[in-house]
Parts: C-alpha cells; structure tokens; sequence
C-alpha cells in the first residue's frame, strides 16, 4: 500500500485521562473536532496514512512546528520534583531528516530549559511509523510556576515529518531519603507524668523515669522537646544490631549560675554520656555528648534525635538561605539549622560546628543531630592491588577501637524571644555564590600555559596578557609536578603535535619562571603529587619543603588514583594516610603545612551525575531539595587525621569552542548566583590537547586561549565586580570558611547577637544575611546590600574581638 502525505480537512478526538490526582496523562489522536488551549500546533492537521483512525501532524517547507502543548503542571504537583514523559508516533519521506521533539521551560516568562529530542535517530526506513519516548526531570524549584512547552519542529525545512497519538504525562518523581529509620517503642515516645529537673525563666526540663523520657516545656507550659533518643548505626548490622536508645537520667550538678544534666545510653558496643547544661539567666542549652566505645566497631551513623511537638517555622538551609514556607519533607542542613515554634514556646538550632551535621524530618518532626555520620565526610581509598584497575575501598564509615572516645558539642535555644536571627553567608564581603577553579597538572607546555593564562602562547609575562585568567584576573589553584624523573613527553598526549616533555618545576625553567610570574598575580600554586608516578620519600620531603618555602601553599591536589603500584602511591586516597605503608605521606603533610586535600569520591562514584539539571553548574543542584547530603569540605577524623578535604564533582573539558556559551552562559551563571551555590571544578586548561585543555591553535600554529573561555571568564570578572560571585583560590575560600566556623554564636536574652571571634586570625568581610529593615553592628552600620527577601551585611572583625549585632525587622 502506498503511503500518502496530504492536505485534507480532519475530524479529530481528544483524550484526556486522570489516574487519581496524579500521574496525569494527555493524549490527542486527532481524531476529534475540538481541542483545549494547551494544544499546538493543531493548524498542521492532515489526513491520510495516519498511524491511528485516520488525521496525523503534518510538518514540511511551509509548515515548520507540528502538535505540540502548552501548559502549566498539575496542581498537584507544582512544588515538587515532578518527571514528563513524553511519546508518539513519527514517520518521515526520507530516513535522513534533521527534526526534533523540543520541550522547553519557561519561569515567570523568561526560559529556563530547552530540550531537543533528535528525530532523526528513529528514522531507519521512510515512510514507516515509529515510536519515539522521552522522560524529562523537573525540578522543585521550577514546577511551581514554569510553562511547559513541547511540540514538533522539523528543523530540516524541506522533507516531511509527521506526528500522531502524542501523549504526555506528569507525575511526581520519588527522591530517596536520607534519613534515619527509627522504629521508637510506644512506652518512650511520650513522656505521660514526668517529674521536673530544672526550670528558669525560659524552660523547663522534665524526666520520666519509667519511660525514659526526657522533655523540655515552655514557660506557658507548651511542649517543646517531645523525647531526646540515641541512635547508632554500626556499619556491620549482621555483627553489632541498630540500636534506638532511652536517656536515663544520671545526676544533676550545679554550679556558677548553670546546672548540668547528666543522662546515660548503653548499647552492646557503647556508652553515651550526654550532658545538658542549662543557665538560669539565658534560654541557651549547651549538649555535650561524649560516646566511649567497648569493642572495635565501625559507625555509620551515631546521632541524637529530638522528637518535636513544634512546626517548623524557619528552616535555616545548607546553602545559608532562609526557608519559612512550603517547606520539605527532609532536609539536609549541614551545620545549619532550624527554629521550631516561636517566642516562649520555640527550639533554635544554629551555627553547631561540633557536630557532623543537622537533619530535619519534617514528616516525623524530628531533628536528628548527627554527631557522626558516614555521608558527611565521604571517602574510598584505590588500595594496592597490582592485578586490579578502578577497584575502590569505601572508607567513609568511621573507626573505633575499644576504650576510644568521641565528644560533640552543640546548642539550643528554647523558649526565646529572639526574631529573625542573622545568619552566616559561605563568602566574605556579601558575595552570594561560589566558584572555585582548581588545574591539574597533566600533560602540558609552555606555550599551553602561557595561552590559558596569559592568551597566547607568544607572550611570556603577565603584564602583556591579552586573555586567559591572568588578563581577566581569575585566580586558580594551579597544582604542578615537581619533578619528571621519567622523562614524560608530551607527543602522545598531543595527538603527536606537540614533542616536548612534560611541564616540572626541576626539568623547565621557563615554566618554573612562569609560575613566579602568576603566582604574584594571585594563583595558588600546589603540588599535582610530585610528579606523573609514584615518587620516593626523598622526592616528596624535597618537593613539599620546595613549595612551603617558594609558594606557602597548604594545598594538595591527588593525581594519578588508581589500584597500580605506580598509580601515586602517597596520595590521600591511595596509601598516604595509612601509617604502614612505605608511602605514608600525612607527617610530611603537617611538617610542611599541607592541610586542604582534594577528594575524588563524588568524580569518582559519580555521585551528583543524576542530580544536575540542564547542564547546571552547580552539582548536585539545589533546585531538586534539600535532602541531599553534599558539604564543602569536611574532616575524617577516624582515617584521615584532622586534615580537610574538599570535593570536585566533575571533570570540565571542553571539546568544542561553541560549548561555553552553553555550560557558561549568563542565565546559568544567574541561576547559580541565585542558589548562593558553591562549585570547586576539576579541569586541565594548558593540556597539549585543544580537546581537552582551553587552547586553539591561531595563525601560525600559534596556541591561543580559546574565545568561549575568555568570554566566559569576561563574564566571571563581571559577575564579581557587581558583588555577586566570589572566584577564590582553595586556600582563600578554606581559610575564611574554617575561621567563621570558629567564631561563637550566641543568642542574647534581649534579642541581640554577640558574636567573638575565636579562629585565630582577624577576618575581613564576615559575611550575615537576615531578614530586616537594617542592622547595627556595635550600634554603626556596617556594609550592606539587599538579596531577595534578605539584608546581607558584612564587617571586619579582630583576632578575639567580640561585637553585638541588632536586627530590626
């Protein structure tokens, strides 16, 4: 039979089915003679060889987008992570037509997504119907509002492409769940007629002893702390079981105006001291939570659970925003926080950095803090094994061997009168996001050095650059060799276009000049190991005594991972903090001031792969929710010493100029700024090879920065200057996070904040949001500007200094 295009008048029919409030499903088989507003495209209705009854799409020279929809989500679903799926039938006049399933999303009119499903692929014979299915994930953070648009663009202008029985259906994507499973006994859930311990102004304690309940009241009487659990979580469960544990209450001791509370917990395994001191004149409650180990056991997961009465009514999120409506099912906070209720009968949780993190259950209200957990501080070791490639040792659970102990400490403040309280920004001097870059040393040449940072490999100083990072003023965190005893070439690396060897400090003096030069310019300058291989004891004494005393650089940038004996031995996540191996590197570290190391375990485990979104610079992004643990930098107290690490997601390459625009393009780079995201990339600008470093070879076989790159970095330098994006070196955005963790927070009974400056050096720009009319800080007004719904502020602050911060809202 032969096949027919044609140009017929049609009768049509509309589907529409609803399973319950939600999957919801649209289907048009263009078969009936009405159709609702959301559909487009309904003037390329034709009639002939439909796949279905007898009316089709029809798209060709004069008629360019088929069917398609326009519409918002369902009510149901808007606010939620929410997946399309998308499918119909297709068919061409030839099997080579460049045509397309496009949807887009648009939020409060301006596009945010656009998404062209190729046609072309399922075309294998012309003239024949064929299938074509999509499903497409849609963040929390736009299905509230965004406009959904999809339909048919034959792209090829020529040819005819056809469409019929087009469905779609909305439902709600499922995230997995990070928290806890706490099966509490029914006797310890609430506490019925409990005896008082301590009262003052502001609260009150009570215990239950047949329960094991302990609870804490307003001072209307309200119930603030329901029950206080201990949880921990062995990492064998077949050798050592969970265990939901009761406080008993201990003794009460008071002293100097403040009573502590002692309670107790006994596993099989362990013992929990938890202190909770109380002071008669404030509504601050400082928990000490010391666990003493019986038997040598790995944790996964050691917390204290709070059981609420209380709703939320501010979130205090991991990305330092304010959150106070709609809120989530399951939070992640990282040391964050929350308040629950509000004035007498109220619960502040903030700014606790002795523990691992904070978790909300929003279902369950509970806030479980985690004074040990194995997601807060991720970690795998390439353990040697010559026989074996890509074979990972998960090491982020946590060690303990009998009589060992572990103490946290935290705060709360109940019942206080405290308003919106000011809340710590990640950047200094009111910067909203994050980027870091950070080069790995591979593979590279003068020339190629010389063009990603100076903008052409001719010139050989920084006062000459005419593009790269240097004329743009981005600062990099530039990891290097140190030596190359093997003689590494460039050849191979280079597609055979370059024959020189490998850049090192010890065997290219133009290099090593180079990097005096940019170093002056604000690069930091770090060791990529000390060289391609493995090194020797003696190499790697020399080459960190070489950059403590050239560059003063406490960072370290892993290179080479892998299972081999030559695979680099003494990095952190080979064998450089295991104490027994020949290439124990961690006292070399701390002699010369090593303490921020690269960890690969989000590169490595592909961990955010699934939880970006549209090519999204920030992974994984926060558009999905909270409930993904993700921190910054962390420590691993158990197996990696009081070291800090820091996480690359992703490797950066850049195959084709044209990208940038794409991956860097100012709306992404808006949408970022808007999450106050943070990024630390993994990236090699000066490889040898234009596909995988930043260079194009010009005139002459000149090697030039590529012209992406230098538009994208144009727009860096502008996003900085207007205030927006902190660009960083590791050591620059490690120093200021880990002094404003050292920095008290206390919460004045007048409302008032005081805050001292504990980290050891004076800081410069510390950085608050809060939500009011204006602030003083020691009754002058700092440095401010309005982000959102938010006044953020910044001063400068001394080494010891205390100052008292008002907020009026």
């Amino acid at each position: 039979m032969k096949k027919v295009f044609s140009a017929s008048a049609a009768v049509f029919l509309l589907l529409f089915i609803s399973l319950g409030s939600f999957p919801q499903t649209f289907i048009n088989t263009l078969e009936d003679s009405t159709f609702s507003d959301m559909w487009l495209g309904i003037g390329t209705i034709d009639s002939g060889f439909a796949h279905s009854g007898f009316h089709y799409s029809l798209t060709d020279s004069t008629r360019e987008y088929g069917l398609g929809i326009e519409t918002a989500l369902p009510d149901e679903l808007k606010g939620k992570n929410a997946i399309l799926k998308s499918g119909g039938w297709v068919m061409s006049d030839t099997n080579d037509v460049y045509s397309f399933f496009v949807i887009t999303l648009t939020d409060n009119g301006k596009q945010v997504f656009w998404k062209g499903i190729p046609l072309h692929n399922y075309f294998k014979e012309k003239d024949k119907w064929v299938r074509f299915a999509d499903s497409t994930a849609i963040p929390a953070n736009y299905t509230k509002n965004c406009i959904i648009k999809a339909f048919l663009w034959n792209a090829s202008h020529k040819h005819k492409v056809g469409l019929d029985d087009l469905s779609f259906q909305f439902k709600e994507m499922k995230s997995p769940s990070y928290l806890p499973v706490i099966d509490v006994d029914e006797k310890t859930a609430m506490a019925n007629s409990s005896n008082l311990i301590y009262s003052n102004n502001y609260y009150s304690v009570y215990y239950d002893e047949e329960r094991q309940a302990v609870s804490v009241k307003g001072k209307d009487d309200s119930s603030i702390i329901k029950n206080i659990l201990f949880l921990h979580i062995p990492k064998n469960t077949n050798r050592y079981k969970p265990a939901v544990k009761s406080l008993r209450f201990d003794k009460a001791r008071e002293k100097n105006g403040k009573t502590r509370l002692r309670f107790i917990a006994k596993t099989g395994y362990c013992k929990l001291k938890f202190d909770m001191t109380c002071w008669q004149s404030s509504s601050r409650i400082d928990f000490k939570a010391e666990q003493k180990y019986s038997k040598d056991i790995d944790v996964s997961r050691s917390s204290m659970v709070f059981e609420e009465t209380l709703r939320p009514s501010e979130i205090y999120r991991f990305n330092r925003q304010l959150q106070d409506t709609a809120f989530q099912d399951e939070y992640w906070l990282d040391k964050q926080g929350i308040k629950l209720g509000d004035a007498d009968s109220s619960l502040i949780i903030y700014h606790n950095t002795g523990v691992s993190s904070v978790q909300y259950d929003n279902k369950n209200l509970r806030i479980i803090i985690n004074l040990d957990w194995e997601k807060d501080h991720p970690f795998f070791r390439f353990p040697l094994a010559p026989d074996s490639s890509g074979w990972k040792l998960e090491q982020s659970f946590s060690t303990y061997k009998k009589g060992d102990k572990a103490t946290n400490a935290f705060s709360a403040y109940a019942g206080s009168q405290t308003g919106n309280i000011a809340r710590f920004m990640k950047n200094p001097s009111g910067f909203e996001a994050t980027y870091v870059w950070t080069e790995h040393a591979d593979f590279t040449d003068i020339r190629t050095n010389r063009a990603v940072y100076f903008g052409s490999g001719k010139i050989k100083d920084a006062d000459s650059a005419i593009g790269g990072f240097v004329k743009y003023d981005i600062p990099v965190t530039k990891s290097v060799f140190y030596d190359n005893p093997d003689s590494i070439s460039n050849y191979e690396a280079s597609n055979h276009l370059i024959n020189s060897l490998e850049c090192a400090i010890k065997t290219d003096s133009a290099f090593s000049r180079f990097l005096d030069d940019i170093h002056e310019r604000g690069v930091g300058i770090c060791l990529h190991t000390p060289e391609q291989y493995t090194t020797t004891g003696q190499r790697l004494d020399q080459a960190l005594a070489y950059m403590q005393k050239k560059y003063s650089s406490p960072t370290w940038i892993d290179h080479g991972n892998n299972n081999g004996p030559q695979n680099n031995r003494e990095d952190l996540i080979c064998d450089g903090t295991l104490p027994y191996s020949k290439w124990y590197s961690l006292d070399l570290w701390k002699k010369y001031g090593v303490k921020y190391l690269h960890n690969a375990y989000y590169e490595e485990n592909f961990t955010f792969m699934k939880t970006g979104f549209n090519s999204s610079i920030e992974k994984a992004y926060t558009g999905w929710g909270d409930y993904i643990p993700k921190p910054d930098y962390w420590q691993h107290a158990s197996k990696t010493g009081d070291i800090y690490h820091w996480p690359t997601a992703s490797v950066l390459f850049i195959s084709n100029n044209s990208i940038w625009s794409y991956y860097f393009s100012k709306a992404k780079f808006e949408d970022f700024i808007k999450n106050w995201s943070v990024e630390i990339n993994h990236c090699y600008p000066a490889w040898v090879d234009p596909k995988k470093g930043f260079g194009v070879y010009g005139p002459d076989s000149v090697m030039l920065a590529q012209p992406g790159f230098n538009k994208t970095l144009a727009l860096m330098a502008d996003l900085r200057s207007e205030g927006k994006l902190n660009i960083p070196t590791v050591q620059q955005f490690m120093d200021y996070r880990l002094a404003v963790d050292d920095i008290d927070y206390e919460l004045l009974t007048d409302g008032r904040l005081r805050i001292t400056n504990n980290s050891g050096r004076a800081v410069s720009g510390l950085a608050f949001a809060t939500r009011a009319k204006f602030v003083l800080v020691d009754r002058g007004r700092p440095a401010q500007k309005t982000v959102g719904n938010d006044l953020v502020f910044w001063f400068d602050i001394g080494l010891g200094e205390s100052k008292i911060i008002r907020t009026v809202e």
